[in-house]
Order: C-alpha cells, then structure tokens, then sequence
C-alpha cells in the first residue's frame, strides 16, 4: 500500500489527506518489503532503489510522529517492522517523551497492557497438551521481548525529554541510561554481531547455532557457512546452462575481555569452481575502523600473521569470492601509520607464503593502470551513457566479472565478459562458454587494434616468462631445504 503523495499536517497537528490507521497500514507494508541493506549491494541501481524507500519511509514516519497521538504509534511500528541493527530517529523519542508521560497515568499504557495480558496468560489453564503448552509458551516469549523494547522505549524517551527539559546537569538521565543498558545486554550482543556479518556479506551465516554459541559467552567461536554463486555458460551443444560455484567460510569469532560484544576478526575462504577439482584457499583479516584493530585481535594477528604492521582493510565475502577467482579489487586501505589510500589488489594464485596464504599483491596510483582509459580501448556498447558507464566501472571495481556487449566488424554485437587484467594495462575478455578469448580473435572481431594486440602478446610472454623463472627459483630453494633437512637427520 503506497501513501498518497500529497498528506501533511495542519497547525493543530491533525493528519491531513490520510488518516492515521491508513499511513501506519501503508508504513506497516513499505517496512516489511524494504530493503534496507541496499547500501551493501554491488548494483548501483539497487542501492539508489533501497535509498528512496528509506527515505520515503522515515519522512511519513515523521508526520505519523508528530501528529496528535501518533508518536508512540511510530515508535512502535518502527521497533516492530525495522531491523534491529538500524536505530529509529530521536525526534521520534522526542515526539513521544509528553505522550508518553500521558499514557502513564492511564490505562492505554502498553506496559500495563502487556503485564495484563501476561498475567491471564499465565493463570489460564486452558492448552494442557505438548503442542498448545509449545504455541503457549513462544506467544509468551514474544510478550516478554516486546514488554523489554516498551519498557526500554519508555526510559530511553523520558531521559530525552528530561535532558531537552532540565539540562546536562540533571541527575536523572545518567541514571536512567544505567539502568537502560542492563535491560537488552543479549540483544546488544547480538546486534552487534550482527552488524559485522552485514557488513561483509554475510548475513545469512547469521544462524540460531551462532547466536546460541554467543549467548551462551563462548570465548572463541568457530562457524562454518557456504555460499553458493550461480554463472550462466554455453555448454559444447550450444546450450545454455547454470552452474554453481561454491565458497566455503570458517568464521572466527573473539570475545571482547571487557564487553560482551563479539568480533569477527577473520574468516577462511574456500573456492570450489563448478567442473574444477582443485580448490583455492585464502585467510582474509578484518580490520577495524580506518585501521584501528578489533578489541581483542591484536594478540591473535601478532602471534599468527603480524598484522599491525600491514594494510588494513575489510574484505566482504563477494570481495572474497572474485579474488580467489583471480580478479582483481579496487580498495580503499590503511596503512599501519593510519593513512589511507587506494589501490588495486589480486592474488598472486601461483605464490604462497609460509603460512599458506596466497600473496597478496597491490598496485596503487603510481603503478599507471586507469580503469577509466582502459575501458574506452574497447567496443562496448551503451559506453557513453553516464549512468551505464558509472554502474560498470563501480562492478569491475569490485571485482566482478561483468557481462557488456561488444559492437565490432560490421556491428555485429556480442556478448563478452570482462574483468581488468592490471598488469597488462587492458582487460581478460571471456566469452559465453567461460572460455579466455584469444587475442587473435579479438583483433580479427576488431575488438582492438592488430598493434594493441602485439603489444599485448608481448607482455603477456614476458610475464610468463618471468612467472616461469620464478616457480623454477622456489622448486630450487624447496629441494635445497629438502636436502639439507635430510642431511640434518642423517648426522
């Protein structure tokens, strides 16, 4: 149900062009189909989308606040139907702060509704079996938690309404905030964490298992998750068809030592592509803000990896997904002195470290690659339209392998999928099968220039080569180790 366009308010408060049961319907359904993470999506269009509904969305919940009897109305709706992690506005607690009052002298107070309705609950006899006493008992939780969100509204808009009223001097606030932060610690934690695995894209590893090891104060959290990605391809008959490949994650979790906050300090990623027997494994560390550590990493990331002395960042699971692909990101990262900067990164998929990781490799500014120049070497289609060109450097920045149309030799137009190939200064073509398009091919399509297509051949033997002489050096130093181990053993 959508609001009309024209609703306003008139000087005695009164709701004008709608009426309140029909805005807070309207509210009710636009909150339920909301999306309001879309923020965290890598399709500009979804996020510009997701930004208008929550803008819609707040600025009728301010008119449902601010008209007669509405206020504790919109507080409720919005504690009912907005996610937990997403907090509501203080005008609204403001708007509320006098009607509440009011409703505390009377009976409509939802407090003492609540209690009320607990207490024949509690003292009916009716619902003797296992089933109703189950139903029975989850309506009773449900009151209980909604009893705990009224009774903390309640506080938290009377101590606004006192600090407005009286001042920083009085005494009352800071002792109703005390108070308030004992109420909801479990829902605190929870939605503390909660916000981390939004934040990396993980929400849906956001299980009752992992709530329940949190609740429970475990000092250290191991959690398994699996996501799957879905790519179409044209399979040898000329078909096409979607295959699934697969990332497999292991969460670690930390307790605070002086909160009951939790954090996710770094996550393993394991890369099963469809039809490939192999797979690539990869530990990402996450960062705090702006290169400040989680409370509770620092001893974890000095006695394993050294982090302190690395750039910091925060890698999402989709991030995670195209690097162990091989394809590059875009990040904004900083460094151990707490600067930030900009910068490409890939895996190196041919290097490991010690410590099993892949290398990690970094090309910022002065390397020479723009995204921006690269594109325009190449055909594609739509281009010039800024909207379309904005949303596809934004996805090939994120390391996505993202599907254009080509327009080459007498505008025959297909389609290919690109990613940056940083080195090269150009970009990997890839063509509906999965398949790497030739650069022969891209010259005979007129894709590119016959010498754009040298000159990249010649890079291309070049890294070859030097990757080749590379692998020779570490199989030489492992067999000089091996030796010299065997040796040691001997003596």
């Amino acid at each position: 149900m959508d609001a009309p366009q024209s609703i306003y308010l008139d000087h005695e408060g009164n709701l004008m062009g709608i009426t309140q049961k029909d805005l807070a319907a309207s509210l009710v359904t636009r909150m339920q189909n909301a999306d309001w993470y879309s923020d965290y999506s890598d399709d500009a269009e979804v996020r510009m989308r997701g930004n208008k509904q929550i803008n819609a969305i707040n600025a009728d919940m301010r008119l449902l606040a601010h008209s007669n009897g509405g206020a504790m109305q919109a507080i409720q709706l919005w504690h009912r139907h907005a996610p937990n992690d997403i907090p509501a506005s203080p005008r609204l607690f403001r708007a509320a702060s006098l009607e509440l009052q009011q409703m505390a002298r009377g009976d409509q107070n939802p407090v003492i509704t609540l209690v009320s309705s607990l207490q024949d609950r509690l003292n009916s006899k009716e619902g003797n079996s296992l089933i109703e006493r189950h139903a029975k008992y989850r309506e009773l939780q449900d009151d209980l938690h909604r009893l705990t969100e009224y009774w903390g509204q309640e506080i938290k808009a009377v101590r606004l309404f006192l600090s407005s009223t009286y001042g920083i001097d009085n005494p009352i606030p800071p002792f109703l905030k005390k108070h308030l932060q004992l109420l909801p610690m479990n829902e605190k934690t929870l939605d503390h964490a909660e916000g981390q695995v939004k934040r990396v894209g993980m929400l849906e590893s956001f299980t009752p298992e992992l709530k329940e090891a949190m609740l429970r104060g475990d000092a250290q959290i191991r959690h398994p998750f699996r996501k799957e990605y879905e790519r179409e391809l044209v399979n040898k008959e000329g078909k096409k068809e979607t295959v699934k490949d697969a990332v497999n994650i292991e969460q670690y979790w930390k307790k605070s030592s002086t909160t009951d906050n939790y954090f996710l300090n770094k996550f393993d990623a394991e890369l099963q592509k469809a039809g490939k027997d192999q797979t690539v494994k990869q530990t990402f560390y996450l960062s705090g803000k702006k290169g400040v550590k989680n409370a509770g990493d620092e001893s974890e990331n000095r006695q394993d990896n050294k982090q302190e002395n690395k750039p910091q960042t925060r890698y999402t699971l989709k991030e995670s997904y195209n690097l162990l692909s091989g394809r590059p990101v875009y990040k904004e990262l900083t460094n151990s002195k707490g600067e930030e900067f900009k910068a490409w990164v890939q895996l190196d998929l041919r290097d490991k470290l010690p410590n099993g990781n892949h290398k990690m490799k970094m090309y910022n500014e002065n390397y020479g690659f723009k995204l921006d120049d690269v594109v325009r070497l190449y055909p594609i289609k739509d281009l010039l339209n800024p909207d379309f060109k904005k949303r596809l450097m934004e996805s090939l920045e994120r390391g996505n392998l993202q599907k254009v149309t080509f327009v080459g030799k007498d505008k025959k137009q297909e389609t290919v999928y690109i990613s940056p190939s940083i080195t090269n200064g150009s970009l990997n073509l890839y063509g509906e099968d999965g398949k790497r398009i030739p650069l022969e091919t891209q010259a005979q399509k007129e894709w590119i220039t016959k010498d754009f297509a040298k000159e990249q051949k010649v890079r291309f033997e070049q890294k070859n080569k030097q990757a080749n002489a590379q692998d020779g050096s570490k199989l030489k130093q492992n067999f000089g180790q091996r030796v010299t181990k065997l040796f040691k053993r001997g003596a």
